[in-house]
């Protein structure tokens, strides 16, 4: 296995050794999580390892048809090989656990699936598209409805005959309901599929995290123009060594989301307001405070920020980027 560290934190401090890693000591989870995650078979003594203290190894993906790409799994399961690395390392348990990003919006990416078919041949079947006018809704705001019956036959007609048909279609039957939502079906699978080697999911969208992440969001509405300025200085460091900036940054957008008239949208920093990018709605800080208080189910961190609230919320040792 080759492993390879970047430091996250805004310095020039080298990257830590494996070893290092492994004799850090993170702060415990802020917060009472235990409805947030969801836990089969060995993942739900991993999760007890995890509620009594043990450290983790994050990833996450957001939510995709019938579990979306196999890069999905791939991330998954380099978590749980790097928790057992430091696991021995340390001499205590870490756990591994994968954030589904039930607050992602792309539809486009989420709708459609590719398998093989008999005639081992790439198929591609979409669950529905969404218009471009349409507000940008959530993942775990949108229902998978009653194309996904159709998704599930379209499989079931293309799927040879083998030892392992049977059990595959009912985990996915299981899971991927007219009346699930897309996160929640995602999360579900994935940790069935996954608990056997003591994966953890957690639903960042349940109400217990969105309580704990709020001052964290809030935190990030605060420094906005601060943080705006320091990832442009990174983004312009980048360019110079010939890697492109891989999300537009220093254009006064903040790294926190908001759902809004036109669904999810971008907070922007306009004055002494923040104005959603897509809809033009805006609020004071003041009202934001309120809303976090009253609906922080309506905030949301943007990929940028995703990582750091992960950090915040759960006792982090390492966490597994995908390949941007």
């Amino acid at each position: 296995m080759s492993l390879h560290f970047e430091s996250t934190a805004l310095s020039a401090a080298t990257p830590p050794t494996l070893a290092e890693l492994a004799g850090r000591r993170p702060p415990p989870m802020a917060t009472p999580l235990r409805d947030a995650f969801v836990a089969h078979d060995r993942g739900a003594d991993r999760l007890a390892q995890l509620l009594a203290g043990a450290a983790c190894v994050t990833t996450g993906q957001q939510p995709g048809l019938l579990t979306g790409p196999l890069f999905t799994v791939y991330k998954a399961l380099t978590a749980v090989a790097l928790a057992e690395v430091l696991e021995r390392q340390r001499g205590q348990p870490v756990v591994p656990v994968f954030w589904v990003a039930g607050d992602d919006h792309d539809f486009a990416e989420a709708n459609h699936v590719h398998y093989l078919t008999l005639e081992n041949e790439l198929e591609r079947v979409v669950l529905r598209e969404r218009e471009p006018s349409a507000p940008l809704t959530p993942l775990y705001r949108e229902p998978l409805g009653s194309e996904v019956a159709r998704v599930l036959a379209e499989l079931v007609a293309q799927s040879p005959n083998t030892e392992f048909r049977g059990d595959v279609l009912a985990w996915l039957e299981r899971h991927y309901r007219s009346d699930r939502d897309f996160a929640t079906a995602f999360a579900g699978s994935v940790a069935e599929l996954l608990g056997r080697f003591g994966l953890v999911v957690l639903r960042p969208t349940s109400a217990a995290a969105k309580q704990a992440m709020a001052s964290h969001l809030l935190r990030a509405l605060r420094s906005a123009g601060d943080i705006d300025r320091a990832l442009d200085t990174r983004a312009a460091v980048l360019r110079h060594t010939g890697y492109p900036a891989p999300v537009p940054v220093g254009d006064g957008a903040t790294l926190v989301m908001i759902e809004g008239k036109m669904g999810r949208d971008r907070l922007v920093l306009d004055g002494e307001r923040f104005a959603a990018r897509r809809s033009g709605e805006s609020w004071t800080l003041t009202q934001l405070e309120r809303l976090a208080e009253d609906e922080p189910r309506r905030l949301s961190p943007n990929v940028l920020l995703r990582p750091v609230v992960e950090a915040s919320l759960l006792p982090t040792l390492a966490y597994v980027a995908g390949p941007g």
